[in-house]
């Protein structure tokens, strides 16, 4: 265990004052301790301001808590101990996020059974099942509604049949309410007694204060019809038609 300097004058015989002799031993703990020639622990109990350098080859440890008193050196500081960190950290708090996410819309509409075109030659095209739907509502078969204005991908598939020994042109186009979407016509010709898997889409711009229809249209007689098949072997069911709405942005 090593020393601890100290004050070991007495006072009224040896004491550091006029008229008294400062013998050798007096100092010589001093000396040992500052030269290193004997171990001691040395106490400061004022500040310590350091003009030169300083190696330090052991551990510092320093309190910095109230009432304490602070390390401060004007000096270089070089430490020759490593510094190692062992314990790990975990997290067991949750995160709440407070702002505002943005989710796009969707849907998947089908109708499985057949549809023949009106005797006026011209009417919507019907969807009887929903697959999958986020905020795109079907009304009476036939309508869409979106929750968001933005743009959209609107996309279809018909399966058309021709009865007929003439050929045929089919024409298919987006409704706004009662009005026609400028642009929006498709047109499919078909050959006397024949089938034809049509497809189309649009990119559009949809609102919240509309309802679109997908209308087709025929200036022949009404051989013609959308059909749906069943399943079968090796073969699934094919609705006889299909509407996917996407919202994009």
């Amino acid at each position: 265990m090593a020393l601890k300097l100290k004050n070991i004058f007495v006072t009224g015989s040896d004491e550091i004052a006029q008229t008294y002799t400062i013998e050798s031993w007096h100092v010589s703990q001093s000396i040992d301790a500052f030269t290193g020639t004997v171990p001691y622990d040395i106490t400061l109990t004022g500040s310590f301001t350091l003009t030169g350098s300083q190696l330090i080859s052991g551990s510092i440890f320093s309190s910095l808590g109230a009432n304490t008193v602070g390390f401060y050196g004007t000096s270089s500081w070089a430490v020759s101990s490593s510094k190692a960190i062992t314990s790990s950290y975990a997290a067991t708090s949750s995160i709440v996020l407070t702002g505002s996410t943005s989710t796009l819309d969707y849907g998947l509409f089908v109708n499985t059974a057949d549809q023949s075109l009106p005797l006026s030659l011209s009417g919507s095209i019907s969807f009887d099942t929903i697959i999958i739907t986020s905020s795109i509502s079907m009304f009476s078969n036939d309508t869409i509604t979106v929750t968001k204005d933005g743009l959209y991908n609107i996309e279809f598939t018909l399966l058309m049949e021709n009865s007929a020994v003439t050929a045929r042109d089919v024409y298919v186009w987006l409704k706004d309410n009662t009005l026609d979407i400028s642009n929006s016509n498709k047109i499919y010709s078909m050959r006397p007694s024949s089938k034809l898997l049509a497809t189309g889409g649009w990119l559009a711009n949809l609102t919240t204060n509309s309802a679109y229809k997908l209308w087709w249209w025929s200036a022949s007689d009404t051989s013609l019809k959308l059909f749906a098949t069943g399943s079968g072997t090796p073969y699934a069911s094919t609705p006889s038609s299909t509407l996917k709405v996407i919202q994009i942005k």
